[in-house]
């Protein structure tokens, strides 16, 4: 019964409307206290969902207290399902109740250890919406560390997920050129001259910056040539990279880079690639464009 309640809980109280919170208010903490697992899990689940239909004075003063509880919880399912939609919750939460949270994520983070690789994936996958919900001293200090070591995480779904974040990083630097530049220069000894894995990674940075489209000149500046570059690279499946970075960009409604020249010739040279499967990539990138 309470895992049936837990369940359409969200729902219910959208049907009746935040001003009937009060009425149902100890029930969902009778149902957030449960101990049973599964209550537990779904309370958890869904308590962002709760947050954005309930506003920020009641999840201030009712739904805070239960996150908190759950970040402790003793059961790894329980605390990452509070983690994967975090972010949200946060959104409808104070600014300065907001940024007590870091040193929760930060905790969250480093117990995640060396094992437990789905909360590392979880926190790898929402990173670049943590990044935007915070101001650039925090990404700094904090969020920038998580990426680099997400981006060394040998499990590839983790770092390739990181990577996703480096466009909402950069952009949190653009009233610190010199900043940016810095970061922008290190990525590009790190990743993009280092081993074939990472110059895969490199391509998903670059992917994210090439498909902003606020962030054109930063992309032509810096890493447009040595992105296009790697359709020469000696080892294919970078090869197959760049062919899906590309592929992805030319489906964009708005890819900016669609009628370029230069990335053009590079899919024409990818078409002729020795190995099928990048030829196959773009061959599928031709039958739409």
């Amino acid at each position: 019964m309470t895992f049936y309640a837990s369940v359409n809980f969200p729902a219910f109280i959208y049907v009746s409307g935040p001003s009937e919170w009060p009425k149902y208010r100890k029930l969902y903490i009778k149902l957030a206290s449960s101990q049973d697992t599964v209550t537990k899990k779904t309370i958890a689940c869904s308590v962002h969902e709760l947050a954005r239909i309930l506003g920020k004075e009641i999840t201030e003063a009712d739904l805070v207290e239960v996150v908190d509880k759950f970040l402790k919880d003793n059961n790894p399912d329980v605390r990452n399902a509070i983690l994967k939609n975090l972010h949200i919750f946060l959104e409808n939460v104070e600014v300065d109740r907001r940024n007590r949270y870091i040193q929760q994520i930060v905790n969250a983070f480093n117990e995640a250890g060396k094992r437990d690789w789905r909360t590392k994936e979880i926190f790898a996958k929402n990173l670049h919406k943590l990044v935007e919900l915070y101001p650039l001293q925090i990404v700094e200090n904090q969020f920038l560390q998580m990426f680099f070591k997400f981006c060394e995480e040998r499990i590839a779904t983790v770092s390739e997920a990181a990577a996703t974040a480096f466009a909402a990083i950069i952009s949190k630097f653009q009233n610190e050129p010199q900043k940016q530049l810095n970061l922008i220069n290190k990525i590009k000894k790190e990743y993009r001259e280092g081993t074939y894995k990472k110059r895969q990674l490199y391509l998903i940075m670059a992917a994210s910056i090439m498909n902003r489209a606020d962030m054109k000149k930063i992309f032509v500046d810096h890493f447009k040539e040595d992105t296009l570059s790697l359709a020469y690279d000696t080892v294919p499946n970078v090869r197959i990279g760049i062919a899906r970075v590309i592929k992805a960009h030319f489906r964009l409604i708005d890819g900016q880079f669609v009628d370029d020249k230069r990335v053009n010739e590079v899919v024409n040279t990818l078409s002729t690639d020795a190995e099928q499967d990048v030829r196959n990539v773009v061959a599928q990138i031709k039958e739409f464009h």
